[in-house]
């Protein structure tokens, strides 16, 4: 069925990478064309500021302009693939979840960057957040179709799926989506769904090789170099005891 849902992941230099869905009330032609106006809209002003506040702002103001947009909603993740921060925002729309790597770890929802849907006033410009991820987590977007259920609350809805992607241990991002379509889907609403992952695999650092004076003076430039290879390396905290 034709329906008001999109997702779109548009790469950006450098090294980071905008990942976007929407959903526009109703379903139809009336409502994929406006989906297509706002997703054209959005990967246009994208490439020229790609922060997710200033950008729901400017797609806001391109959807004041398109009454059959009033009340869509959209979640916007601008992710530094290098450092593995994610911005973020949302319309009206959804958390993205976050998923660990494994089973032990629960996964958790990005509650923070908050506003109304377009065409609905915001108190001032629309805020952003940003968290930092770990090497292995999963980044999931998605469309009220996953969760929405009759005779059930949006909270219930939410906990549901975050039980239920917490405990897949998919080995991959696909296989993430693959699961939780077929785990969502019992009791399943007719609403179209769009859902989107970003799997942050762990980097495989060259191996670090540095030539210094044997001077006091260069152990901070020494200290910086090996703290950003063992964050790399994925060494997490322990980083801290090899730099000492």
């Amino acid at each position: 069925r034709v329906g008001g849902d999109w997702y779109d992941a548009i790469p950006l230099a450098p090294g980071r990478v905008l990942l976007c869905v929407g959903d526009v009330v109703g379903r139809g032609p009336q409502a994929a064309a406006v989906m297509g106006q706002l997703r054209g809209a959005l990967g246009i002003f994208a490439a020229e500021d790609a922060e997710p506040g200033p950008l729901l702002d400017r797609l806001a103001g391109f959807a004041a302009g398109v009454p059959e947009a009033m009340g869509t909603t959209t979640a916007l993740c601008l992710v530094d693939l290098a450092s593995r921060e994610v911005r973020y925002a949302c319309a009206g729309h959804p958390p993205p979840l976050v998923v660990p790597e494994g089973h032990d770890a629960p996964a958790w929802f990005l509650w923070e960057g908050r506003s109304p849907p377009l065409g609905l006033a915001s108190n001032g410009p629309r805020p952003h957040a940003a968290r930092a991820l770990a090497a292995g987590d999963t980044l999931l977007l998605y469309t009220d179709g996953l969760i929405e259920r009759t005779r059930e609350s949006i909270d219930q809805s939410l906990e549901r799926l975050r039980r239920a992607a917490g405990g897949t241990g998919a080995p991959s991002a696909d296989a993430l989506c693959d699961e939780l379509l077929e785990t969502m889907a019992a009791g399943g609403s007719a609403d179209d769904t769009a859902l989107l992952a970003l799997r942050l695999d762990p980097a495989t650092p060259e191996p670090l090789e540095v030539a210094v004076q044997a001077d006091a003076s260069q152990l901070a430039t020494l200290r910086r170099r090996l703290t950003g290879w063992l964050r790399d390396a994925g060494a997490g905290s322990a980083g801290e005891d090899v730099v000492l």
